[in-house]
């Protein structure tokens, strides 16, 4: 009987014609995943004292409000009892709430009926909440901001619990992680599935200090896709504990850093603050990327260079093609436009006004910098022949001889690990991280020069293991973390490869 109501708790929001459930990102929790969820929440819960109350703000047909009563019936509870008095569902959708209520009910033999409410969680007062929760369970939807059927209106209309941190491109899942630690009883703990991106975008750092100023962050782990494949998106798990009061003072968030560095158990320890340094790359040079239109703007421009033999067109360069300490696209095929391309050239005489000032504006002497990769890469462009593809970074030095000095900076193991520790799950992938202008813009350049200068040499001769020891050394770190950091280095990148 039990498989049964799962399947029927599952089904609610299955029964959404595609285009409705891709809108309301109702994706049923699997019956795995959800009792690895309220395990992570329920396991060690203290033997002594009341049994806990269970909440799921966005409760669909009741996956895993089934999955606590279960567990709360393995610990001793009576049925009647857990979906009487210890299970809150809150749910938008009458119907997949309707489906909760019955399939908790038939649970228990019809001995009790649940507490089900019918409401958006996000715009619901806490106080209305049938009790208040010593664990709060959560699946919510995925709803990713940049599309335009999923995206939702800026901020929370009437405020709500959450209406101080939303912003037009904060996703409901980041609020409803705030929404989770806002709603628990003080020592209380909470299990809420998140976007991997939530870990260090810019956009959600409102939602994680909001998290932080109520509760701990105890764990992230990583959730395989295969465990969650309905999902096309790199997901995570947050187990929080709830302060027994707000930080007020500053000293609970412990920072973006460590949210997307918990998600790397193999990335060796980095810490800035033991860096020695002098200025920042922006200091040194000019990083931007292109807007997204100019890619489009490339699309019916772009060619095979040898239908092209005797004309001198800028070379095509996308996130793809760069691998340090240069470029060799005869031997490594792009993808560009949904095409594979050998030797893509770029024809600027068909180009318009805008289009032909943008690249003659990138095609100068500079650093380009893939964006989703595992590791920076980097590469010098010392003829100003290349142009890049959006979102590709460009690096111009204010000085055209600090070239190959700016590209060690942008690959030296220090900064690597910096960006894995600081970006995880800002890529598309849970190993690959987006560089954002302003980050690499922001990055410190290394206080000894004669070590820097000797690490440009290196990257300038195409040795570049020689030139992570140097470069690592130029930060100021010292063995053993060297040996450690650099070997951490050479291993991610040797297995390198963009996004393209």
């Amino acid at each position: 009987m039990v498989a049964e109501l799962r399947r029927r708790a599952a089904d609610a929001s299955r029964q959404l014609d595609p285009g409705r459930r891709r809108s309301a990102g109702a994706y049923p929790t699997p019956e795995p995943l959800a009792r690895r969820l309220v395990a992570s929440v329920l396991d060690g819960w203290p033997a002594r004292g009341p049994a806990p109350v269970v909440a799921d703000p966005a409760c669909g047909g009741g996956c895993l409000l089934l999955a606590a009563a279960e567990q709360l019936a393995a610990d001793g509870l009576a049925p009647a009892a857990i979906v009487a008095h210890h299970l809150v569902g809150i749910e938008i959708d009458p119907a997949a709430a309707a489906v909760a209520r019955q399939v908790l009910s038939e649970w228990c033999g019809g001995a009790a009926t649940p507490r089900i409410v019918v409401a958006d969680a996000l715009r619901l007062d806490l106080h209305r909440w049938p009790a208040v929760p010593d664990v709060v369970v959560a699946n919510p939807p995925f709803l990713g901001q940049l599309r335009v059927r999923t995206a939702r209106p800026a901020g929370v209309p009437g405020g709500g619990p959450v209406g101080d941190v939303s912003t037009a491109y904060t996703d409901a899942a980041a609020l409803f992680s705030v929404l989770c630690a806002r709603a628990l009883r003080p020592g209380g703990r909470a299990a809420v599935l998140v976007p991997t991106s939530l870990l260090a975008s810019r956009d959600a750092a409102p939602t994680r200090g909001a998290v932080e100023a109520v509760a701990e962050l105890r764990s992230v782990t990583a959730v395989d896709r295969a465990d969650f494949a309905e999902v096309d998106l790199d997901l995570c798990l947050l187990l929080l504990a709830a302060r027994a009061a707000p930080a007020t003072d500053g000293s609970g968030p412990v920072g973006p850093t460590s949210w997307a560095a918990r998600l790397l158990d193999d990335l060796p320890a980095v810490d800035r603050g033991t860096w020695t340094v002098s200025g920042t790359v922006g200091d040194q040079a000019a990083v931007y990327a292109g807007f997204r239109d100019a890619y489009y703007r490339l699309v019916p421009l772009v060619a095979e260079a040898d239908a092209w033999p005797d004309a001198a067109l800028p070379r095509l360069v996308t996130s793809g093609a760069i691998d340090p300490p240069g470029t060799d696209r005869r031997h490594r095929p792009v993808r560009f436009a949904k095409r594979r391309w050998v030797d893509p050239v770029v024809d600027l005489s068909a180009a318009d006004a805008a289009t032909t000032a943008w690249a003659r504006s990138q095609l100068v002497p500079k650093v380009v910098v893939a964006s989703q990769t595992r590791v920076v890469e980097a590469a010098v462009d010392a003829e100003g022949c290349w142009l890049p593809v959006p979102p590709v970074v460009s690096v111009v030095p204010h000085a055209a001889g600090e070239l190959w000095a700016i590209a060690a900076v942008l690959l030296a193991p220090p900064v690597a690990a910096a960006a894995r520790g600081e970006l995880a799950g800002t890529g598309l992938s849970r190993g690959r991280v987006r560089l954002p202008a302003p980050w690499l813009r922001a990055l410190p350049l290394p206080a000894d020069d004669a070590a820097w200068a000797e690490g440009a040499d290196a990257l300038r001769a195409g040795d570049v293991a020689a030139m992570g020891v140097a470069m690592t050394a130029s930060y100021g770190l010292a063995p053993p973390e060297t040996q450690a950091l650099v070997a951490w280095w050479r291993a991610e990148s040797e297995g390198r490869g963009s996004a393209q």
